[in-house]
């Protein structure tokens, strides 16, 4: 049977594909719409316009890996919550839902990785924003070139391609204040990833969605996929 494709190209899969056990980070709707609504810093009475903006990602299938149809109640990893979140922060800098998604589902193996860089970097801080023995300085930066226009420039083309988004080191950034390097596009977006793992988690905590223990193998869940998707593209090459 054929796939139906959402936003972004993300399929609809069952629950249960990835499991690392019972004692992971799993987020149902409800505990998904409250975390997003403490992150957010939305208004409790608003809290419903929120929730209509997740329902119409979860029509859409994204993101991709949760179960959104008919059947048992959706569940959320770490890789599909944190998906949920860069795409609402991208929604608070006024980018439409179709193409926040779309970024975020066609660069999902990039923000996997960086949010994982992120959790592992809090993990070694001195807790005063220092880096550990890796040596890590500054915070670790996305950045999104958008381009929303794509469409126009070219003859016969519908959709643009998704936005791309890439990690930066911070001496680029400061290149480009300083300078020293030209910006590579007038517009440019940057994503704090380090403050969005470590707000995001700190919020799982006030709200007691998840112990420390089921956000711990829920990054080791996360660590597995992605080695798994770069043994997936090894072999390919071979």
């Amino acid at each position: 049977m054929a796939r139906k494709h959402g936003l972004g190209g993300a399929q609809e899969r069952g629950v249960g594909t990835s499991d690392a056990g019972n004692d992971a980070l799993r987020l149902n709707y409800g505990q998904v719409t409250r975390l997003l609504t403490s992150v957010l810093k939305v208004d409790g009475g608003k809290a419903v316009a929120l929730s209509g903006r997740l329902k119409h990602f979860q029509r859409s299938r994204f993101p991709g890996g949760t179960n959104t149809g008919p059947g048992p109640r959706a569940v959320y990893r770490v890789d599909q919550v944190f998906a949920l979140v860069f795409a609402f922060r991208l929604l608070a800098m006024r980018f439409p839902p179709r193409d926040a998604a779309a970024a975020v589902e066609a660069n999902r193996h990039t923000l996997r990785g960086m949010v994982l860089s992120a959790w592992h970097r809090s993990r070694e801080s001195d807790g005063d924003g220092n880096a550990g023995e890796s040596g890590n300085v500054g915070p670790l930066l996305a950045a999104v070139i958008p381009d929303g226009l794509e469409d126009l420039r070219r003859a016969g083309f519908e959709n643009g391609p998704a936005d791309v988004l890439s990690p930066v080191p911070q001496r680029q950034v400061w290149a480009w204040m300083r300078g020293v390097d030209p910006l590579p596009t007038p517009g440019l977006v940057l994503l704090d990833v380090d403050a969005i793992v470590a707000e995001t988690l700190k919020a799982v905590e006030d709200l007691g969605l998840a112990s420390e223990t089921d956000i711990r193998n829920g990054f080791d869940d996360l660590a597995a996929q992605i080695e798994k998707a770069g043994q997936s593209d090894a072999g390919d090459h071979d």
